[in-house]
């Protein structure tokens, strides 16, 4: 379908068109939409894949071309359908957009308990009465706006991105914070227990963790940083309890994963998941593997003599003292020492 109603087909150019149909779930519209798109364009496949990663809210609320029988976008279509919701059940409404800052798939159901601080009003009266809360998860499931699977959540990538879309600047950054709140207050709840608790484990939970860091990380970036910390902390508890080695790279790769490899953002995530493990005389080792890798990160974008790049060194200073490696400590606490003279000489 695509091949021909972009036209690419009679190009034999058809690199990339899988991808397209995949990034879009197969839907019908969406696909149409992107075809139209690409025929009046010439845009090839793979280069739509690009365009798409870059600029998705833009080309989903492109009008179809009016040679068609409708006039019609993804997002004007689904807000049609958003806008009843919001109206009929708010909660409903509620529900969906926390989930569309969330990872896509196998979102915990058990998150939206009754007792859970971060939901919003209409959301928190229906999550009280069970009745209500299942007839919530019910509207969404019906309009095929999520699917529901042995007590999770999956939520299609185009919904969360209109979802996001149609929603007001001080609305978006709520649902984020109730999000954050939501997750975090979830892998705390495995400070005194076993973490094995039906659908929800730091497992399920480190995917959304993830993803909320994206958009935590603009609106609080505090609160980013501390949902990181929690993340790392009950894997690498769960990693213990099972008897499984800690793994230095676990700490690393959860921030890295959040912000990319040479972002600055991931120094400072790296940072807050050193301290956080350094807590645990067993992780130190894990601690500084952080300090290391945010040293690696910091220093070629802030430079030698930045305040942050000082307190890393005095971090791997100590975090070697206590690990008894006074040798590898000395040098980074001496270069810390000598920067902070010449800063008070000047």
């Amino acid at each position: 379908f695509l091949g021909k109603r972009s036209c690419h087909a009679n190009t034999g150019d058809m690199d990339g068109s899988a991808a397209v149909a995949e990034m879009l779930g197969h839907l019908p519209l969406a696909l149409e939409q992107a075809a139209a798109f690409m025929a009046e364009t010439g845009t090839p496949f793979l280069e739509y894949v690009r365009l798409f990663e870059r600029r998705a809210s833009e080309l989903l609320d492109i009008k179809a071309p009016r040679h068609l029988r409708y006039q019609a976008t993804v997002a004007t279509t689904w807000n049609l359908l958003f806008e009843r919701i919001r109206t009929e059940r708010p909660a409903a409404a509620q529900l969906l957009q926390l989930c569309a800052f969330m990872a896509p798939d196998a979102i915990p159901e058990a998150i939206f308990a009754p007792d859970a601080a971060g939901l919003p009003e209409s959301l928190r009266s229906a999550a009280a009465d069970q009745l209500a809360l299942q007839e919530t998860f019910g509207i969404l499931n019906r309009h095929s706006l999520v699917k529901r699977s042995g007590g999770y959540l999956s939520v299609h990538r185009l919904v969360q991105e209109v979802v996001r879309m149609s929603m007001a600047e001080q609305t978006m950054q709520d649902r984020v914070r109730s999000c954050v709140r939501l997750v975090g207050d979830a892998f705390l709840s495995f400070e005194d227990v076993t973490p094995t608790r039906g659908s929800l484990t730091p497992s399920t939970l480190l995917p959304h963790a993830l993803k909320l860091v994206q958009y935590a990380s603009v609106v609080d970036s505090q609160a980013a940083d501390r949902l990181l910390a929690q993340s790392a902390t009950q894997m690498s508890r769960q990693a213990q309890l099972q008897g499984a080695p800690m793994g230095l790279q676990h700490a690393q790769a959860i921030a890295v994963a959040a912000y990319g490899q040479h972002d600055p953002r991931a120094a400072r995530g790296l940072v807050t998941l050193g301290h956080a493990l350094e807590a645990d005389p067993a992780n130190l080792a894990a601690a500084c593997a952080c300090y290391e890798r945010a040293l690696a990160i910091a220093e070629p974008v802030y430079g030698s003599e930045h305040p942050d790049v000082v307190a890393l060194l005095n971090d791997l200073g100590r975090v070697l003292r206590k690990l008894g490696d006074l040798t590898r400590a000395r040098p980074f606490l001496d270069r810390a020492l000598a920067i902070q003279k010449r800063g008070r000489e000047q």
